[in-house]
């Protein structure tokens, strides 16, 4: 029992983390890569997930929010960080914090308030996100907030172009409490997100943040676009039709 609740607490975490930070988090599904549904896989997939070999790599999108309606916004307004990408990396690194202090509990009680605070603060686990920005209006000064936003385990590899600005919206409440939300300058246009997420960040990208390592056991998650006409024309899924990169992968998300 205590090793099942040690398999699934991670993902009861992230999802609790989720609502938290007031993100409705789409529904999801997970393809399980060279994987087959059986006892003797979910044996091997809770020892995979139990040790601290594995490197989870999140690939997602940032959106720049101005807080507050079009007509009283001013060039003197600040953005903040916002999109489901670094919540999503925000989540992965809470839970598997979690998990590594669960795991570690289970072999030897910890009682020793050091100790515990050692180990929540040095995690085994790797975490890498992965996410597209246009440097027409992305500067030196975000790339540190988000640095600041995200968890010190939280490597950032940020996957720049020229030709684009990075999508930013007016965010709001009206009357009645309901979010508001507006695209500014064209974000959602070429010029933005249309012409960003097009196979931003590629496979080769996502190759090159896999850290030198012989261990197989690399999850990939991303966050990607879907419905009829997606925003980047649904080239942010080519990653996962490259065979170089899915058979360095040992389960794969998306959402």
């Amino acid at each position: 029992m205590s090793s099942l609740l040690l398999l699934f607490f991670p993902l009861l975490l992230f999802s609790l983390v989720s609502a938290a930070s007031a993100f409705l988090a789409p529904t999801s599904f997970v393809k399980v890569h060279h994987r087959a549904f059986s006892s003797h896989a979910f044996e091997a997939a809770e020892s995979r997930l139990c040790s601290a070999a594995t490197q989870t790599l999140i690939v997602g999108k940032i959106i720049l929010d101005k807080y507050g309606p079009p007509d009283r916004q001013t060039d003197d307004d600040g953005v903040t960080i916002g999109g489901g990408g670094p919540q999503s990396a925000w989540g992965a690194a809470a839970s598997l914090v979690v998990r590594d202090y669960l795991s570690r509990n289970e072999k030897k009680k910890i009682n020793n308030d050091d100790e515990r605070d050692f180990i929540l603060s040095n995690p085994k686990h790797q975490i890498t996100f992965l996410a597209p920005v246009g440097t027409k209006n992305w500067t030196p000064s975000m790339t540190e907030q988000l640095s600041q936003l995200l968890p010190p385990m939280v490597n950032v590899v940020l996957v720049p172009s020229a030709d684009h600005i990075t999508p930013t919206i007016n965010i709001w409440h009206d009357e009645n409490e309901n979010v508001r939300w507006m695209p500014v300058d064209g974000s959602f246009d070429d010029i933005g997100a249309d012409g960003l997420w097009q196979n931003r960040p590629s496979a080769q990208d996502i190759l090159s943040a896999i850290q030198d390592t012989d261990d197989d056991d690399i999850i990939l998650h991303a966050i990607i676009e879907s419905g009829s006409k997606p925003t980047g024309k649904g080239l942010d899924a080519l990653p996962f039709f490259d065979d170089k990169l899915m058979s360095r992968v040992s389960t794969a998300g998306v959402e």
